[in-house]
């Protein structure tokens, strides 16, 4: 891989349990939620994304979700960007 990953970032906002009742092309970003919700909810083991509301990154093992560890990286490293 030469470039670099961005994770999806997912906050309660982003979420909806229930299909919206409307059009879709009418209600899209309504749909979109239910859609992310239906995404993460059937999602496979090895899943990712970044949890917009409490700033972790989850994946999903043995069926459940997990908080992935992160640390700050040591004061040797350091990037122009």
């Amino acid at each position: 891989m030469t470039n670099t990953l961005s994770l999806g970032r997912i906050g309660e906002k982003d979420l909806r349990m229930d299909e919206p009742v409307c059009d879709d092309e009418e209600s899209y970003e309504e749909s979109a939620k239910h859609v992310n919700y239906k995404s993460l909810k059937d999602s496979e083991d090895g899943s990712i994304f970044y949890d917009n509301d409490n700033h972790i990154i989850v994946i999903k093992i043995d069926g459940l979700w997990m908080k992935l560890h992160v640390e700050s990286l040591p004061d040797s490293i350091k990037y122009d960007f």
